[in-house]
């Protein structure tokens, strides 16, 4: 198995799908076929997927981040909380008008993470 290529491939997929669901115009149905597809990955790649979407969180295409957010809350991505913490901090010196949004998103997926015990709130 070979990280940077499942890294890779992971970016093309996303990136195919983006524009297929933008050309179709339903964008909505780019992250339920990311979603569908990272299930469909051995447990293994999926390791690698998480730490591309840590990647991803810091992304400054909202579109991007969007769906690492999305696939983060979905499967509860434990291993992405401090990627989440660091978007957190520069959202809240961010003067963007959807950062307050954002960071209300960030807050809802750290609290899922830490809750019941998944994660140390830490």
């Amino acid at each position: 198995m070979n990280p940077g290529k499942i890294k890779a491939e992971w970016q093309d997929l996303r990136d195919r799908l983006h524009k297929e669901a933008v050309a179709e115009k339903c964008a909505q149905r780019a992250i339920l076929d990311l979603s569908r597809e990272y299930m469909a990955r051995p447990a293994a790649e999926r390791e690698i997927i998480d730490s591309t979407l840590a990647e991803w969180v810091l992304s400054d295409n909202e579109s991007v981040r969007f769906d690492a957010l999305a696939l983060i809350y979905e499967y509860e991505i434990i291993s992405t909380l401090p990627t989440l913490r660091q978007l957190l901090e520069r959202l809240e010196k961010s003067t963007a008008p959807s950062a307050p949004y954002e960071m209300a998103k960030v807050m809802r997926i750290i609290g899922k993470l830490t809750a019941n015990g998944l994660a140390s709130p830490d």
